[in-house]
Parts: C-alpha cells; structure tokens; sequence
C-alpha cells in the first residue's frame, strides 16, 4: 500500500511549525518578535589596487568608552580580505542608542580607519549597524 499525498503533506507542515518554532520568541509585554539568529558585521579592507588585505592586524574598539571588542584575527573564511568588526554578543553595549565604533586595520607599513555607529534594534534582539563604511583602503 502507498502512502497518500496528504500524509507526507502533513508531516511536513508539523516539522515546519517545529522548526520555525525554535527561531523566534515573543515578548508578551512590547509584542516584539526576535530571532534565534546571530548577527555580525564585517568590513573588506583592500589594499591600494583593490587586492583584498588578507593577515591584516585589525583593532576594533567603542569610542565613548575606550572597550576594546576581541574577533577572530584573520579575515573569514573563502573571504580573504573580510574582518569581523561586530556581532550580538557585545549587544549590552549598544542598547543606549548609536555608539561610534573606530576600527583600525595595519598590515606591514600601511594603514586605514573607519568609524561607525552601532546601536540595537527597536527590540533589543540584534546589534545593528547605523552607519560606517563597507570596505577600508590600506594606504
């Protein structure tokens, strides 16, 4: 005997109610919705030709009180040339509305530094990135 259509259909629905169940949380009290996901910023530092800057040193620190945030030191992987510069596990850090963040990238003689701003989202759930530049130019 084969099994019908609607008993896989079925199924289906139930694992996907399951699963979509594990990635978001309700706060009763503001309605708001967050995500289980785990969000991170990164910048591309290049060099003078627009070679992506792969073994650059790159210092990340809060410019209002001087905390220096720690990140893997090398670039991501199948990424050369791409540095994390934030992610929700310094969030606390960010729930008074935006804070400049400077970051600064060295490889051998030459240098670049960029500022942005980082703040929460309206729910607390995410850091989010409210300004600073994509891609640092070592010169």
């Amino acid at each position: 005997m084969k099994p019908r259509f609607g008993y896989f259909r079925s199924v289906g629905l139930i694992l996907l109610t399951l699963s979509l169940g594990g990635c978001l949380f309700e706060d009763p009290v503001s309605g708001c919705m967050c995500t289980m996901e785990f969000r991170a910023y990164a910048v591309t530092v290049v060099d003078a030709n627009g070679v992506p800057a792969d073994s650059a040193i790159v210092t990340v620190k809060n410019l209002k009180t001087g905390k220096e945030y720690k990140f893997e030191p090398h670039s991501w992987p199948f990424e050369q040339g791409v540095y994390e510069i934030m992610h929700d596990g310094y969030m606390k850090d960010f729930t008074d509305g935006p804070v400049p963040v400077g970051v600064t990238a060295k490889k051998r003689n030459v240098s670049a530094t960029g500022v942005w701003q980082f703040a929460t989202d309206d729910c607390d759930c995410h850091v989010w990135k409210v300004s600073g530049p994509d891609t640092l130019v070592l010169r």
